[in-house]
């Protein structure tokens, strides 16, 4: 019975340590679990993740916001001192932050093992930032209740207040949290579990031992032998568990748990804008080399977007916002100044002759006269309430806001064109440029900004109109003169669909033998409404709506047609003129078209005459030297005409090598009684012959002015006192009947 029953207790005893151990061993999962989680490791995460850290990055957002729109303003004395005490107070939080952190890492033992000091010496930091911050905070609100935060600034001080109180209360219970025991449940479980279960199974093994010593002394060798055995194989079966348990736990977490939730917050807070170096805080070569790539990815892509941000809102030549940025701060301002009852000034500026400097000296150096000039503008308008913006091409805008007086922008535009008196420098070149510059208000022009640009670019065209290296304010006029400029061009188009042009021919004849030698060629517009119109009336809108070279490729069809009407007729002596413009001496397609029509004989070169305005020369003097000396080749003539009324006038003669100068009727009108008209008419003659040219007098209307001319040796005359222009078909019958007695019998 006593052997019985000894053999049931040591049963039942061995049963109880199986069980003690089945339960070690959940326990032991249950620590691997708890390490896992990061929640239930360190409960205070919660308080890190969901409070702490949402409220420091609401809080950093929010003092970035107001330092940018500060940052617009850094030049006034006003926004100076709000802008600084930003960057304190975002300075003193980070290094807050930072001491909290190292008060955590003083939790966790890991500086040093007396923690509790440390974690003292950093709660006392922490206070005395949180007591700095508090009282920067209530000077930031100070500034917010004057006004000098800026519009974004005053609006987000509220959020600001809420984040920091949240943030404060967040750290007091991060503290509480870190100073119960339970701070981390590791240990708890250790503590409450895990020991008294290992406390246990010492005990029943030590009363284990006990009971095989009260065995029976006939079987205390036998009983020995087993109980030895037997302890011997539980302790070491306790201890192979205890063992392999704790040995996996170690690996487990020092290779692959703590090195992906180190990795894991790295990465966590390196989103939020903290600086992480994972390379310090992991063991594994792999979880180093993957956070390397990511901190190389993040950078390339911060430096991208940064790049393509700047890119997208800045002219890359000139480093001046962009149409895009331009067209955002034009509608702001607006909107500011309807709020403020106050006007914004837009000006709209474009270069004058810059094509001409682009062509001629190539466009490295015209991009370096662009940065040039926009520095220039940046030097003369250099405030917050004002934005210079490059807008496409040789043209700039500037946005002017708050403008109560008209008397102050017109100052503004004042000192830029003194500015641009000043010679440009550019490597060897002594560059001199003017601009031209119109200028709208809103809302006291227009209330929007598409209508603002468009009244600015119509007042700049009128400034150009007026000769350049001026301004024009916007005026309901311009409007009209633009929208009736709109039509036009609209009609134009009609008529070059509807061949509603025609051709007319005015009479050209020698003075000395009043023999008919030409027919200058005039192009008129039937129009449906207003009849027919003479070129002033449509050629400035055929030349900007790109139409001008649909017109004279008709224009050279119908000469061409004319040429041989008169060859049929037997006049195969007369030539035929032509007026070409600016533009077409600038388009290399019309320029080879035209040489190919005198190539293959579609225009008798030897019986055609292009006659050139000064004003056309003037800005494509290198294009047209180039295109005139290969007409003259075919055996075309070249004819100066309306000389006197341009500009550098003998620079032209001895330049290129014309055959004919006709002088312009408004001094061949009152040389009968205007002395001054007469010595230059005189003037002249004697130039051109002395270059060995001709010389056609336009708008001889009187006998006294024909008998001047001829006296004075004038070749030829052109005039209502011959013929005004007619049609085709009616100078086909000048021609044939035209006698030179007909001058002399004229009417004055």
């Amino acid at each position: 019975m006593t052997m019985q029953g000894d053999g049931e207790d040591a049963k039942s005893l061995v049963t109880e340590m199986l069980n003690d151990l089945d339960e070690l061993e959940r326990t032991s999962s249950d620590i691997v679990s708890i390490r896992i989680n990061d929640a239930r490791w360190f409960p205070s995460t919660t308080i890190m993740e969901d409070r702490l850290q949402p409220n420091f990055i609401e809080s950093m957002t929010i003092l970035s916001e107001i330092a940018a729109e500060l940052q617009d303003d850094f030049n006034l004395e006003e926004s100076r001192d709000p802008l600084l005490l930003v960057y304190e107070i975002r300075m003193g939080w980070v290094r807050m932050t930072s001491e909290m952190r190292l008060y955590i890492a003083n939790r966790f033992g890991v500086f040093s093992a007396n923690n509790e000091s440390g974690m003292e010496s950093r709660n006392q930091n922490v206070e005395v930032y949180l007591t700095t911050l508090g009282e920067n905070l209530n000077k930031l609100y100070e500034y917010g209740r004057k006004g000098r935060l800026g519009f974004l600034g005053i609006e987000s001080l509220p959020e600001l207040e809420k984040s920091y109180e949240q943030w404060v209360y967040a750290k007091d219970d991060l503290f509480t949290a870190l100073m119960r025991d339970d701070w981390r449940m590791d240990l708890v479980v250790l503590r409450q579990d895990i020991y008294p279960i290992i406390e246990r199974l010492q005990q029943r093994i030590s009363s284990f031992q006990l009971d095989l010593d009260d065995q029976s002394a006939e079987d205390i060798t036998r009983l020995t032998d087993t109980a030895r055995w037997l302890v011997f194989i539980l302790l070491a079966i306790t201890g192979a568990i205890i063992l392999i348990t704790f040995a996996s736990y170690m690996s487990f977490n020092r290779f692959l748990l703590r090195p992906i939730s180190d990795t894991t917050h790295a990465l966590m807070k390196e989103a939020s804008g903290e600086s992480v170096n994972l390379s310090e805080v992991t063991m594994l070569r792999e979880t180093r080399d993957l956070a390397d790539a990511f901190h190389q990815m993040q950078r390339q892509v911060r430096f991208r977007q940064d790049r393509l941000d700047h890119l997208a809102h800045h002219d890359l030549l000139t480093q001046l916002p962009n149409r895009v940025l331009f067209n955002r701060r034009l509608e702001q301002a607006i909107q500011d100044a309807i709020a403020s009852a106050q006007n914004v000034a837009l000006m709209f500026l474009d270069l004058d002759r810059f094509k001409q400097i682009n062509d001629t000296l190539g466009h490295g150096i015209g991009d370096l006269l662009l940065r040039e000039v926009s520095m220039r503008l940046t030097d003369i308008i250099n405030g917050e309430s004002a934005t210079i913006a490059r807008f496409g091409g040789d043209e700039f805008t500037v946005i002017i806001e708050h403008v109560d007086d008209p008397r102050e922008v017109e100052a503004i535009a004042d000192n830029i064109l003194a500015a641009f008196k000043k010679e440009f420098l550019i490597g060897e070149h002594e560059l001199h440029v003017s601009t031209s510059i119109g200028i709208a208000l809103a809302p006291l022009d227009v209330p929007h900004a598409s209508d603002l640009l468009r009244a600015a670019d119509t007042a700049m065209y009128e400034a150009k109109q007026h000769g350049r290296n001026r301004y024009r304010f916007h005026s309901e006029e311009m409007s009209r003169y633009a929208e009736n400029q709109m039509l036009i061009e609209k009609e134009l188009r009609y008529a070059v669909e509807r061949n509603e042009f025609e051709v007319y021919y005015q009479p050209i004849v020698c003075v000395q033998s009043k023999r008919l030698v030409g027919f200058e060629s005039l192009l008129r517009w039937n129009h449906p409404e207003r009849g027919l119109l003479a070129p002033n009336s449509f050629l400035d809108v055929l030349e900007e709506s790109g139409l001008i070279t649909a017109v004279t490729d008709w224009l050279l069809d119908q000469t061409a047609v004319m040429q041989g009407y008169l060859r049929a007729a037997g006049h195969k002596n007369i030539s035929l003129s032509i007026n070409l413009t600016a533009r077409l001496m600038n388009d290399d397609a019309f320029a080879n078209a035209m040489e190919q029509r005198l190539r293959e004989k579609m225009l008798k070169p030897e019986k055609l005459v292009i006659e050139l305005t000064e004003d056309a020369l003037t800005g494509y003097v290198d294009k047209a030297d180039i295109f005139l000396r290969k007409v003259k080749k075919l055996g075309v003539r070249l004819a100066l005409d309306d000389f006197g009324t341009g500009q550098s006038s003998l620079e032209h003669l001895r330049r290129f090598s014309f055959d004919i100068v006709k002088i312009d009727r408004s001094f061949v009108g009152d040389i009968s009684s205007d002395p001054d008209d007469a010595s230059l008419v005189d003037a002249v003659i004697k130039i051109g012959h002395s270059f060995g040219m001709k010389i056609v007098a336009e708008g001889v209307e009187t006998k006294a002015q024909l008998q001047y001319i001829a006296e004075r040796n004038c070749d030829y005359l052109q005039g209502y006192l011959i013929s005004k222009a007619v049609p085709a078909d009616q100078a086909l019958e000048f021609a044939g009947r035209y006698r030179p007695h007909l001058v002399s019998d004229s009417s004055a």
